[in-house]
């Protein structure tokens, strides 16, 4: 059993995945990003006879996508961010005593909203 894991060089090719591990030399193709891991593990069982081989997975992905991931990873934590600020104000405006429709208003959201917050 190898004490590292296998790198795995992953690469769209059309509607394929093409699927490269240098330490075997050899490439196969996947035809949906599920079957990576699959083929991947099968082609190195093949060529060295190890039985599940631990892989590392790197994608070669045009810029525009790479960017897009960053972009939506970066949106989501952004946007749980938000909303425990957003919690936290309603229950600091909420403590000075001010009415769940003044809050919302305040803060864009639905008083019912200001209210499952402070509830929350």
């Amino acid at each position: 059993m190898s004490n590292q894991p296998y790198t795995v060089d992953v690469t769209p090719d059309g509607k394929y995945w093409c699927i490269d591990v240098p330490a075997v030399k050899r490439v196969t193709m996947a035809t949906s990003i599920k079957e990576i891991d699959v083929m991947a593990k099968d082609l190195i069982e093949i060529m060295t006879g190890e039985k599940d081989p631990a892989i590392n997975v790197v994608m070669h992905l045009p810029e525009a996508v790479e960017e897009s991931i960053r972009l939506r990873k970066a949106a989501e934590q952004a946007a749980e961010r938000s909303r425990a600020k957003q919690r936290e104000a309603v229950l600091s405006l909420h403590g000075m005593g001010m009415p769940f429709r003044e809050i919302g208003a305040l803060l864009g959201i639905s008083h019912q909203r200001a209210h499952q917050l402070v509830n929350a």
